[in-house]
């Protein structure tokens, strides 16, 4: 992957799409693609930039910056007041000498983008307004599969728990149904029930996220429960 990156520094490139039956894009690149892991991400950057002329603008970029550190399960507001803030302090140090500071981005959820981050927002600093900034600011739904049902029953519940509706505090389905399954296992009184509560520990957002994710994708129940085997023979508890 690097070395592929390596060859295009500077050029402007394309990456070409496949369509499948559902309208889903797969990038055709292996690896180095928008859609890859961190450092496929953090080496990418957009040919063509876009002028930072408002605080508006600005703002989107200091998001950017929030969510690859680790902030996105944070209000706007907090993420806002990290960027200018901390986050600016921290960009400047990785800026200087980003080898000699590893240990400040390494330590972000996203680490080689966060690191991208700090040069694009320190090199903003130094110019001002009218910097051309190339970063990728990338936006994700939540639980796209129930926000697609949300929008097509006309569910406002629903719609506040997958991020559609305007809240203060993003929400995070996967903890709440995880939440509610520890609770119906503490409160029931029979025996196998207080047996997985005694798992509790297990029982993590990691575990519950794919079973949650395969439901509006039509995936049958014996499938959902093959998963949740395999998940616990891997994890060592039978």
């Amino acid at each position: 992957m690097i070395d592929t990156a390596k060859r295009y520094i500077g050029e402007k490139f394309y990456h070409v799409y496949q369509f499948d039956f559902t309208g889903r894009m797969y990038p055709m690149t292996a690896h180095f693609h928008p859609q890859g892991n961190d450092i496929a991400r953090g080496l990418h950057r957009f040919h063509k930039g876009a002028e930072i002329k408002t605080k508006q603008d600005l703002n989107w970029l200091a998001i950017a910056g929030a969510n690859h550190f680790g902030m996105n399960k944070h209000t706007y507001e907090e993420r806002l007041e990290w960027a200018y803030i901390e986050g600016t302090d921290l960009a400047e140090e990785v800026y200087k000498d980003p080898l000699a500071n590893v240990g400040i981005w390494g330590k972000a959820k996203e680490p080689f983008q966060f690191l991208s981050w700090c040069r694009e927002w320190s090199e903003f600093q130094i110019t001002g307004w009218g910097y051309i900034s190339h970063h990728v600011c990338c936006l994700d739904g939540t639980n796209n599969g129930y926000q697609h049902i949300a929008g097509l029953i006309s569910n406002k519940h629903l719609a506040n728990k997958v991020n559609l509706q305007n809240v203060k505090q993003p929400q995070d389905l996967y903890k709440q149904i995880l939440d509610v399954l520890l609770l119906l296992l503490k409160s029931e009184d029979f025996e196998q029930a207080k047996e997985w509560y005694k798992l509790k520990d297990k029982l993590t957002r990691k575990f519950i996220k794919k079973p949650v994710l395969m439901i509006p994708y039509n995936s049958t129940t014996f499938g959902i429960a093959n998963y949740i085997e395999k998940y616990f023979v891997n994890e060592n508890v039978f």
